[in-house]
């Protein structure tokens, strides 16, 4: 079993996003598809101090939820994955509003980290990954039928996004910009 960790392009040009308003921030926490007809709207965070002045938007942001260009959007959206959803988004920044991305609603969570053979400091509050210095898929996945879990949350930790191999193929062949995709054993925070 091969999985990757997505991950965002460390790149300062390219901006992080937080929620515009409170139903975006609801729509991002929910475990359940959100209803058709909604749409996401995130702002460039201009109160990070590592934002550009003038954001280059690229085909992937992950701050606070994972959005996404039409681009990467074409490509998954055919496969039917379980438990993901495509939400109409716009990202504004001062005057601008680009409209062509799709906050992308994964529901599906698995137990992914072995833990007896990962090195993770877990929260004592409320059991999410905290640090982690070795990390060992759990071998458990594979009792799960493939379309179950190519693309996921860590149940461990929810913002952090699994994808297999072949699924990681098929986006990258599109060349995107601002994603990263960091093989799992090789993942540490």
């Amino acid at each position: 079993m091969n999985y990757f960790v997505i991950g965002r392009e460390d790149n300062p040009n390219y901006p992080l996003l937080e929620d515009f308003d409170r139903e975006t921030s609801k729509a991002v926490c929910m475990d359940e598809f959100i209803p058709d007809g909604f749409h996401c709207i995130f702002e460039v965070d201009l109160d990070n101090s590592d934002s550009p002045k003038v954001p280059s938007m690229v085909d992937y942001h992950k701050e606070p939820a994972p959005v996404v260009s039409k681009k990467i959007k074409d490509i998954l959206e055919p496969l039917e994955l379980k438990g993901v959803q495509f939400v109409p988004a716009e990202i504004r920044w001062k005057d601008k509003v680009y409209k062509d991305y799709f906050y992308m609603h994964v529901i599906v969570y698995h137990q992914c980290a072995d833990k007896e053979n990962s090195i993770i400091k877990f929260s004592n509050i409320d059991g999410t990954i905290r640090r982690i210095s070795k990390f060992v898929i759990n071998p458990k996945l594979a009792d799960i039928p493939l379309e179950d879990r190519l693309i996921f949350r860590c149940k461990e930790g929810a913002f952090y996004y699994f994808v297999e191999e072949s699924l990681k193929d098929k986006i990258m062949a599109a060349n995107p910009k601002g994603i990263v995709f960091i093989p799992a054993e090789e993942w540490t925070k």
